[in-house]
């Protein structure tokens, strides 16, 4: 791959054969995907709480409609 430098931030390249701009800063990639990974992490955590918490809302609205 034939890469240059872009003049203003020398952490991107130009692939000269395709024209396409590349993060070549490695630290900075790693960096997004432990991120991500956190961040998708807390996402699905959420979403378990959120159906435990409607799981406990059905069984107190079936104890509720028990005692009746």
């Amino acid at each position: 791959m034939n890469l240059r430098k872009v003049e203003q931030d020398s952490d991107y390249s130009r692939d000269m054969k395709t024209g396409a701009i590349i993060n070549t800063n490695d630290m900075a990639y790693q960096n997004y995907m432990k991120s991500r990974k956190i961040r998708d992490e807390k996402r699905k955590e959420i979403e378990d709480l959120k159906g435990e918490i409607s799981e406990i809302k059905d069984l107190l609205k079936t104890l509720i409609d028990n005692n009746k």
